[in-house]
């Protein structure tokens, strides 16, 4: 029997899985690679204002410090631009490093089962399970007769191109007969391909468009289109949600930023959960 289960090998998923390892737990992650998954088509961009305010009940000090250590090295130059500004200019610092995934195990786990003083999840047992699958995860817990975490799917799309750019930019745009200010990025994805996004679903056609309009001005044409779910909430959860089962979702636009203080709070949970298990023994 594994010592913790992980289903979702995005962002949160693989921080997870890597912390509860260094920790000497054996632990397998699963992933069903599902079209519409938030993370492989997210920025991977982190500015470094990103935990001024703590997102959730449950943030401390620590919980920031986790973070800061995570993205210690990978920072770049941000330039920012319009349509009315010759040059870009300076805007401040991100962090552009390569996330260290996971390998993952196949898998689409539909329903979870107390068995045997752990968890039983398609033909996986485990002591422990952390259901960090993000827009799938209330169908995951309504499957198993569990409560549901409200969870809303919400859509961001991107550009992916070929080529390259020595710097981070950022393009301000509004959209014809709206107040707000966007920001769409453009930043290197992988070796030889630029990430250009994101977008809101609610003006997804005349965001692309933007997009496509920034693509010509980097004098780039090709681009294929990338997009995912990303899971909504009004705060990150991340909590016991039964015993032995920890439920983290609700990163939404910040889930990267989020991932070493999530995975931390799970470890937390996890623990205590154990704590409170042998105490009853």
């Amino acid at each position: 029997m594994l010592d913790v289960l992980v289903i979702g090998g995005g962002f949160w998923g693989s921080a997870i899985t890597q912390r509860l390892r260094r920790s000497g737990l054996n632990v397998a992650c699963l992933d069903a690679d599902l079209e519409g998954a938030a993370s492989r088509a997210a920025a991977g961009l982190v500015r470094h204002s990103s935990w001024h305010s703590p997102p959730a009940p449950w943030w401390e000090q620590e919980h920031s410090q986790a973070c800061h250590e995570f993205f210690s090295q990978g920072w770049v130059d941000e330039y920012t631009f319009n349509r009315y500004q010759t040059e870009p200019r300076l805007k401040g610092t991100v962090w552009c490093g390569d996330f260290p995934w996971v390998e993952t195990e196949p898998a689409r786990i539909q329903r979870l089962r107390p068995e045997n003083g752990g968890w039983w999840a398609e033909g996986w047992q485990a002591r422990q399970v952390v259901l960090s699958a993000g827009c799938w995860c209330d169908p995951i817990l309504a499957e198993s007769g569990l409560p549901l975490t409200g969870v809303q799917p919400w859509r961001g799309s991107a550009l992916l191109a070929r080529g390259g750019i020595r710097r981070v930019l950022t393009r301000t745009y509004r959209l014809p007969g709206d107040t707000r200010t966007r920001t769409m990025t453009a930043r290197n994805w992988g070796k030889s391909q630029l990430r250009l996004g994101d977008s809101l679903p609610d003006r997804e056609p005349e965001q692309l468009a933007e997009m496509r309009w920034f693509l010509g001005n980097l004098q780039v044409t090709e681009g294929e289109e990338i997009w995912g779910w990303r899971p909504r909430l009004a705060r990150p959860l991340v909590e016991n949600w039964a015993p032995g089962l920890v439920v983290a979702t609700g990163g939404h636009r910040n889930g990267l930023a989020l991932a070493p203080a999530v995975a931390l709070r799970v470890q937390q949970l996890l623990q205590s959960q154990q704590m409170t298990a042998q105490s009853s023994v």
